[in-house]
């Protein structure tokens, strides 16, 4: 997740960042894709610990964040065929909100990432869909970050989608960073995509690309060549504003998360440690 002097980068990387009104592009129209990883979040209680981690701990986060994770129930649960990650307004390990935050035991080396859900309601939220290095021994933005993408409750009307790595960070106002109109995010279930290979990455709303990432060669432009898993989580204040209190509490609602493998001859996808070639 990207953080201060954020808003900022945003106006400065719109034009570097390769994005414009979007393109339609039907998920599965020439059969490229199978499934190979999901979670449907049809039980109830705890997500399935065979699939995610659960994550605690406050101290901001390193974007002076306001919430505590916690692996309860009241912030992190399966309900009615969904995930819920719920954010209280409560003192909490000397914070002052809770929240809930989980990221996947398996990991992925390309593919395409989908994750379909609701946004939250309230100013102060900040949620974020994203893909994250499993060994990220050199440290951020060097090891990568793609945003798939995050959420600020202030504009309730868009979507952000970032992608971060040693010559495209918010440090230098160079992150390649896309606003992404979605109207009334907050209401309606959306399905939010990374479509990742060895040559490009695109972020996409309800099948319409908006972000592209060309591969230009350059480790430091593009570390996106060893294994990510995926974080969802709801913070609250740090670059999502001041909270209003009366907001809480509010959640982020998940329906599916589905992974899946590209077809195309010879490219690889690994998962973990494991690579096999389609």
């Amino acid at each position: 997740m990207p953080s201060r002097r954020f808003a900022r980068a945003v106006a400065a990387a719109l034009l570097a960042a390769g994005c414009g009104h979007g393109t339609f592009v039907h998920a599965d129209a020439d059969s490229q894709w199978e499934l190979a990883w999901s979670d449907e979040f049809d039980g109830t209680g705890a997500p399935d610990p065979t699939k995610w981690i659960l994550e605690e701990g406050g101290g901001g986060w390193g974007n002076h964040e306001l919430q505590s994770y916690t692996k309860r129930a009241k912030n992190v649960r399966q309900e009615g065929g969904r995930l819920v990650i719920e954010a209280h307004r409560e003192d909490f390990a000397e914070e002052a909100f809770t929240s809930g935050r989980l990221r996947s035991r398996a990991d992925w080396t390309f593919g395409r990432f989908e994750i379909r859900a609701r946004m939250p309601k309230g100013v102060g939220t900040w949620a974020a869909l994203w893909l994250y290095p499993t060994d990220d021994s050199h440290g951020w933005p060097d090891s990568g970050e793609i945003d798939i993408a995050e959420y600020v409750g202030r504009d309730p009307d868009g979507i952000i989608s970032c992608f971060y790595s040693t010559e495209h960070s918010w440090v230098f106002d160079t992150g390649r960073i896309a606003p992404i109109p979605v109207e009334r995010a907050d209401q309606e279930f959306h399905v939010y995509s990374a479509d990742w290979t060895d040559e490009e990455i695109t972020t996409s709303v309800d099948g319409k690309v908006f972000h592209r990432f060309q591969n230009p060669h350059s480790w430091k432009h593009w570390p996106f060549l060893h294994p990510f898993h995926v974080i969802m989580n709801l913070a609250i204040g740090g670059f999502g504003g001041e909270a209003d209190e009366a907001a809480f509490p509010a959640r982020l609602e998940v329906d599916y998360v589905r992974i899946y493998r590209l077809r195309r001859h010879g490219l690889p996808m690994c998962r973990g440690r494991e690579c096999r070639r389609s």
